[in-house]
């Protein structure tokens, strides 16, 4: 008896994690989609407008991750509304594609007298030791795939966070830089908090919605999504997806 309580016990907590938030449930896309470099991806993230009958991406077994994130998430939001020069979970419009729609996104964090927006991403100190590697050496042709992938995250939060900073300086507030702390989830001290600064560039964030404003053309335009090129490195096309076949 004591066991077939922990079973079902067990799947009611699971199911409790794994419910989707509303940021799962969004339907137009936003600020982390127009980030992807795999242009496969996000064709099939704006392609759901068109077609109801799409795969829906697959969740996997490593969701537990993102939940802790989520957590984390809420706890900073709900101690940041104590300080008045923090504005947290702005919500902005990023900008618009005709025909598919305005395009909006929430932004972690705004401090107003440092003119930064924020995001926060959860992560281990493996990784992390990986994205300082990233920024503290110029790239080589003879870098592990290990920090051509850690690069290749940062340069994509990178676009992310500009496409914030594009909206937050669309309503009217001054943004001089993009920052993205990263916290491990398996943090031991504070010196598992970095903060990753760049200067704000809404050239990257033009760039990205230039991009999404052809792949949606070309999708309305009877482009089929397997002809849209996966990015070499895409997790969820070189493996999610073969998994689903």
């Amino acid at each position: 008896m004591t066991s077939t309580a922990a079973s079902l016990i067990r799947e009611r907590v699971l199911d409790l994690l794994s419910e989707p938030t509303d940021r799962d449930k969004q339907r137009l896309v936003g600020a982390s989609n127009l980030s992807n470099p795999c242009t496969r991806c996000l064709a099939q993230d704006m392609a759901g407008m068109l077609h109801d009958d799409l795969e829906v991406a697959p969740r996997g077994d490593y969701y537990l991750g993102a939940v802790i994130g989520t957590a984390i998430h809420a706890l900073l939001e709900e101690r940041a509304y104590n300080d008045p020069n923090l504005a947290p979970e702005h919500r902005v419009i990023i900008g618009e594609i005709p025909g598919y729609g305005v395009l909006k996104s929430t932004s972690d964090l705004y401090v107003v007298d440092l003119a930064g927006t924020v995001d926060y991403k959860t992560t281990t100190r493996e990784k992390l030791g990986k994205y300082r590697t990233t920024v503290q050496l110029p790239p080589t042709d003879l870098d592990p795939e290990v920090i051509v992938k850690a690069r290749l995250t940062l340069q994509q939060y990178d676009v992310q966070l500009n496409l914030y900073g594009k909206g937050m300086e669309d309503a009217g507030n001054p943004v001089e830089t993009v920052n993205i702390v990263f916290i491990c989830r398996d943090a031991k001290t504070e010196a598992d908090v970095w903060v990753h600064s760049q200067p704000y560039r809404r050239e990257v964030a033009e760039k990205a919605l230039d991009r999404a404003t052809r792949i949606w053309q070309a999708l309305v335009s009877g482009k089929e999504l397997d002809t849209f090129k996966s990015h070499p490195l895409c997790y969820r096309c070189n493996v999610l997806r073969k998994e689903q076949l």
